[in-house]
């Protein structure tokens, strides 16, 4: 699916393309990329949960934005607290479980890309 990362819950399959993603519970004036809501338990999520953020070298990590805990593999991620997140991991939000998974080869041809361009973008003399 062209997607740099997948995030699975009991009732969900969310497909990741964007390096930044946006967690949370969809309203009129909140727009979130992944919809938690849509999960179960949709009053115990933050209109901002969290997010996920692929950086430069590849690597993920997930940032939390909202006022309780999320636990990655039963490790505490107090509010404004990151954690770097890797295939395979347990992400519990709320008591919900997600397991999220990191699609390598995707990654890499987008660094490729973005490697290529930003050595596209030099001056010829």
């Amino acid at each position: 699916h062209g997607a740099f990362a997948i995030l699975y819950g009991r009732h969900s399959k969310h497909y990741i393309k964007k390096p930044e993603v946006l967690l949370g519970r969809a309203t009129d004036d909140v727009i979130v990329d992944i919809d938690l809501g849509r999960e179960g338990r949709a009053n115990k999520i933050s209109r901002r949960q969290a997010i996920i953020k692929m950086d430069k070298d590849g690597t993920f990590s997930l940032k939390n934005l909202g006022k309780c805990s999320i636990y990655v593999n039963s490790k505490e991620v107090f509010p404004g607290q990151c954690q770097g997140l890797h295939s395979n991991c347990l992400i519990e939000i709320r008591g919900m479980p997600f397991i999220f998974e990191i699609n390598q080869a995707r990654v890499k041809q987008y660094l490729d890309n973005a490697v290529l361009k930003s050595e596209g973008n030099g001056l010829i003399s």
